[in-house]
């Protein structure tokens, strides 16, 4: 079997969550120096095991630096090398470049670390410069027309748009755990996990018949 390769975009050195305060990395949400580093693209050859030829000076220098630039992103501590340390998904308000600095910090949801790629089940498509989620889907639904109670529901980050509601961003960390909540359909059921009413009425009119 001969030597064969591919094309896989280059780590850019860049750290998230933990990492970022244990290393002192770089924010997720930001381009990094050197984007061009980061952006291009390596060839990476397929050691074959059978192939002892394959072995070459060459693909003995690429096994060396790999780990080496995953340590740079995820620190020496192999232990705690996770994929989810680098690729997170962080929500930014769609008001967020109008905003003040600490507005915009207040209205941001995240991160949360995330599995996949743009190339998997439940994809989560990222670029190669921050690791920071694109892609994908914020709202699902599982319809169980045999028993419409039994139905499942995700709508990240959460069922309200003030962001002073305890609802604005309550189901962020579900929905990046691939998790979901019933979707209440019978009256008994909806009643029974109701928290809030909302009443809209009509201004009251002088010259409407009461009733």
């Amino acid at each position: 079997m001969g030597n064969a390769t591919t094309r896989v975009a280059d780590p850019a050195q860049h750290q998230t969550g933990e990492a970022q305060q244990e290393q002192g990395g770089h924010d997720p949400a930001q381009p990094l120096a050197g984007g061009s580093r980061a952006a291009r693209s390596w060839q990476l050859p397929f050691i074959a095991a059978d192939n002892p030829s394959s072995l070459n000076p060459a693909n003995q220098a690429v096994k060396q630096t790999r780990p080496a630039e995953v340590e740079q992103l995820l620190g020496p501590d192999r232990d705690r090398w996770a994929w989810g340390r680098l690729h997170v998904a962080r929500l930014a308000h769609p008001l967020s470049p109008l905003l003040d600095e600490e507005t915009r910090a207040r209205l941001a949801v995240g991160p949360a670390p995330r599995g996949g790629s743009g190339d998997t089940v439940g994809n989560t498509a990222y670029p190669a410069d921050t690791f920071v989620q694109t892609g994908g889907a914020t709202f699902r639904i599982v319809v169980d027309v045999g028993d419409w109670d039994g139905s499942l529901v995700m709508n990240s980050p959460g069922q309200s748009g003030d962001p002073d509601s305890p609802h604005y961003a309550d189901l962020f960390a579900p929905w990046s755990r691939g998790e979901a909540f019933p979707l209440n359909y019978s009256r008994d059921r909806v009643e029974a996990t109701t928290e809030q009413r909302i009443r809209l009425r009509p201004p009251s009119d002088p010259d409407r018949p009461a009733g």
